[in-house]
């Protein structure tokens, strides 16, 4: 052992550098190997802290971070050299993300110099930036308000997310009402962090603004969940002043979100309702598909007829062995081939094996799509409209392209134009320029319209500057559309 210490301390940095790169002696049982790995850290880390903190960073290491959150305690001077010289964004927001113990004034510096002039996302770290902000808004709101002046406004609208979900979880009727007067308050409120957000909103629905109830029923997806799912099968909608229409939206989401907990329930709420033929039978199969185990011959008893043989073939599928994959398809010809062949139990063992191509098996995808018969666009189209999986952009925008060319006459302009819209703005926050093209490329009309409108509306939260030059490059009736529908939710 005092071989092995006298060893470590003989060696300089640069040899301790090499020895450690090499990795010779880690996951070793030998207690003398592993002693010399634990003692080169510590002795590198005491005589070379900058040349040892390089060197965790590129390997990973997390002590890193223990050895710059002690630099920003006690020697704030060193920390900023460092950062400032081995500039590594997700490390330093990995550091500011726990700013609960940290000066703010220096967080809010650091972030200010990091996100002073990132007017777009910043892919990979998106992420670890929000939870900086909302982690500073929770621990020092006064000081983080000061960054919603200062910063673009994709990060101040983080800020401002991180105040308002730390306000509403200290008191969430307070909170809510101090949205209701904002034109954006309720697209702000969808976004807040709040835990059991669909049972609180449940309990104030009775003072709820009629534009909130209304906002509510077009999004009821994002608001019905939860353990309150079931609770949202009683609500006397009329008496809330919900429309008919409305209505129908909110039971959809909750039936649909019921049925996995309280599919009784959620059965005999859809046959109390007044659906048409083909809601009920997609909201049949969505309950029964839900149903994991045994023949569940109670809800079968509360069907007749087609529906009752429906869900029970849906049942029967359910049933079977969950290892329905498919073969290794690695060609674009391979895989619409199988979807043609595949049931609609086997689809999602396709979509998964798409998502996990690689860029030289994705390539061709899109130009193959345009090249197949109608028949088969139309099952492929179908198959993905309950599942997108983690598919190509490019080929996600042929088959919208597709829906929107060839839908005209099957009355599902509707679906067709969420679709154009949520797939620009996705696409928009990793490359603006593309989303913008693939939008003016589309078929004029409503679904193109729709798009505009909330690409728009999103990008100018990323980049203000150039949402607005777009917007003034479009045809002359899609701009004044286009910045019409922006200064009515201004």
């Amino acid at each position: 052992m005092r071989a092995t210490l006298a060893l470590v301390d003989s060696l300089t940095p640069a040899e301790l550098h090499d020895w450690l790169e090499g990795r010779w002696f880690e996951n070793s049982g030998d207690y003398n190997l592993s002693l010399f790995n634990k003692a080169a850290k510590k002795r590198w880390r005491a005589i070379d802290p900058d040349g040892f903190a390089v060197w965790q960073v590129k390997n990973g290491d997390m002590g890193a971070d223990g050895l710059l959150k002690e630099w920003a305690e006690k020697d704030r001077p060193r920390l900023v050299r460092f950062l400032d010289q081995h500039q590594d964004a997700r490390l330093e927001f990995n550091l500011l993300r726990d700013s609960a113990g940290m000066d703010p004034d220096f967080v809010i510096a650091r972030l200010e110099a990091l996100l002073g002039g990132a007017f777009h996302g910043l892919g990979s770290e998106d992420y670890l930036v929000r939870q900086t902000l909302k982690n500073l808004a929770e621990t020092h709101p006064g000081k983080a308000a000061s960054l919603m002046t200062t910063l673009p406004a994709i990060w101040a609208r983080q800020v401002e997310l991180g105040l308002l979900s730390a306000s509403l979880n200290q008191s969430f009727s307070e909170g809510l009402r101090s949205l209701w007067d904002r034109p954006d308050g309720l697209a702000l409120f969808a976004e807040t962090e709040v835990p059991d957000k669909s049972g609180k909103i449940l309990a104030e629905l009775g003072n709820l603004p009629a534009a909130w109830r209304s906002g509510l029923a077009a999004d009821a997806w994002r608001y019905v969940n939860g353990p309150a799912a079931a609770e949202w099968l009683t609500v006397d909608y009329e008496a809330y002043g919900f429309s008919p229409e409305e209505k129908k939206k909110m039971l959809t989401a909750a039936i649909q979100r019921a049925s996995y907990d309280e599919p009784r329930q959620a059965l005999e709420t859809l046959l109390a309702q007044d659906f048409s033929e083909k809601e009920r039978k997609r909201a049949i199969t969505s309950i029964f598909s839900n149903q994991q185990g045994g023949s569940r011959e109670d809800l079968l008893a509360l069907l007749d007829g087609d529906e009752r043989e429906m869900a029970a073939s849906v049942l029967e599928q359910v049933a079977q062995p969950q290892d329905v994959g498919v073969q290794k398809i690695e060609t674009p010809d391979a895989w619409f081939s199988a979807v043609m062949d595949a049931d609609s139990n086997r689809s999602w063992a396709l979509i998964d094996e798409l998502s996990r191509w690689d860029e030289k098996n994705s390539t061709g995808l899109s130009k193959a799509f345009l090249d197949l018969p109608a028949e088969t666009k139309d099952k492929v189209v179908k198959m993905l409209s309950n599942n997108r999986g983690d598919l190509p952009m490019d080929f996600r925008a042929e088959v919208v392209r597709y829906q929107i060319e060839s839908g005209a006459t099957r009355g599902d302009q509707g679906v067709r134009g969420d679709e154009a819209s949520q797939l620009a703005v996705g696409w928009m926050k990793n490359d603006p320029a593309a989303a913008s093209q693939w939008v003016n490329s589309l078929p004029e009309g409503d679904d193109r319209l729709w798009a505009q409108k909330n690409l728009a509306r999103n990008w100018a939260l990323y980049d203000p500057e150039a949402s607005q030059q777009w917007v003034n490059s479009l045809p002359a009736a899609d701009r004044d559309a286009v910045k019409t529908y922006l200064k009515a939710r201004k």
